[in-house]
Order: structure tokens, then sequence, then C-alpha cells
């Protein structure tokens, strides 16, 4: 078995801090602690997600930064609320305790829109007024860790962008056409009248023709029957 080197320990267990105080906004109050993090850190956009605050009464002799959270305040769901704000718009959100763990609230709340955003506490504390700002971690873009990308529904989106740029082409060529297309229609009609008047000239030429070979079926028997009875006459002289 290898022992993992002091040294390594060390680093790793100030990694862990780092992102702790990263992950967690600390402030106070008068003599209260408030602390404020992302029940889901990181959080993302598209997500139900709640920002945690704790209230603990702060320990004398100490920095901010090294108060810990003893002895959280209880009862306070009824007192205190969290306006979740930006710069155009701003939610009251409602605190629900935490079943187990004293001076833990809850409130929940679903971020549409990536970015930092700003908590207020607002209320009272005991019998003390509380007006404070905090900010939670940034929540992130759910677009950017998405894998893999829905494929489909964007090339849906583009198809679909597709058909309704060729369906506004074709209307506006039918528009613009709209004249030349009678035109075409006449000049195909004109066409099939003329087809049809020239067949009627080749049927006229046909039908003069056949009474022509008659008329000289007709011209030649008859001079036939002229030299035959000629004949005739001359054999009865």
């Amino acid at each position: 078995m290898r022992i993992v080197p002091y040294c390594i320990i060390m680093i790793l267990l100030v990694s862990i801090s780092a992102s702790h105080v990263h992950a967690h906004t600390l402030d106070q109050w008068g003599d209260y602690r408030l602390e404020i993090a992302w029940e889901h850190n990181p959080a993302f956009t598209g997500d139900l997600n709640a920002i945690i605050l704790y209230v603990s009464p702060l320990i004398p002799g100490l920095e901010l930064n090294e108060q810990p959270f003893e002895n959280g305040i209880e009862g306070l769901e009824d007192t205190l609320k969290m306006q979740l704000a930006t710069r155009y718009s701003s939610i009251m959100l409602f605190l629900d305790p935490d079943p187990k763990i004293p001076g833990v609230y809850r409130a929940y709340v679903k971020i549409t829109a990536a970015g930092y955003y700003q908590a207020n506490v607002l209320g009272t504390i005991g019998d003390k007024p509380i007006s404070l700002s905090m900010h939670p971690p940034q929540v992130r873009d759910t677009e950017h860790v998405a894998f893999p990308q829905d494929y489909d529904q964007h090339t849906d989106i583009h198809s679909e962008q597709a058909i309704m740029r060729s369906n506004i082409t074709a209307l506006s060529d039918m528009y613009e056409k709209n004249a030349q297309l009678y035109q075409d229609h006449i000049k195909e009609y004109q066409t099939q009248v003329g087809d049809l008047e020239s067949r009627i000239a080749d049927l006229e030429r046909s039908d003069a023709d056949m009474a022509g070979q008659y008329l000289g079926i007709f011209v030649g028997l008859a001079g036939i029957g002229m030299a035959a009875f000629a004949l005739y006459r001359v054999k009865s002289k």
C-alpha cells in the first residue's frame, strides 16, 4: 500500500477549501453570520435549484472568514424573505427551513438565463431589521455543457428555415411572373390551335389529292373506252 505524501494531502485540502469558499458567499449583518450557496453547484440554466441560506450568530474574537456555521437560528421562515434580482427584474422567494439542520433555509428558483444574480435578504432576525445584498456564484448556460448536441433539433430548424425561404421565394416569383404565366398559357393555347389548323389543312390537301386521283382514273377509263369504240368501228368497216 502506497502512502500519499503529506504535501499532496495539503494541496488537496487547500483545493477543496478554495472551491468551497468560491461556491459560497459569506457576509454579516450586526451580530449574525449569513452565508448563501447554490444547492446544486455549479448552477445551470433550466434546472430547478435552490439558494441555501445559513444564519447563525457571530462568535466573538474571530474574523468573518474564520466564523464557522454553528448554533443556527431557527424560525426565520416567517420573518425573512429572499429577493432574487437582475438589473431589469426581480422575484420574491419564500424560505423553506431544513427539517434536520437548524438555521438552514432554501429558496427554490428556476433560472432561465445565465449570468450573475443578486440575492437580497429582507425582513428581521429576532427584533433587528435586515436588508443585506449578497451574490451567489454565476449561473452557467446549459448549452455549453450539452453533449452530444441535439443535432436533429438543429437540423429540423434549419430545414424549416430553408422551406420557409423557398416558399417566400416561390410566392414572390408568382406575383412577379403572374402576367408572364398567363402569356405562356395563351401561347400554349395558340400553339394547340395552330396545330389543329395544320391538321385540318393536311386533311383538306389529302382530300384534294384523293379527288385528283379519282378524276385521273375516270379520265383514263374514258380514254380507254373511246379507244375501244374507235377500234370497233374500224374493224366493222
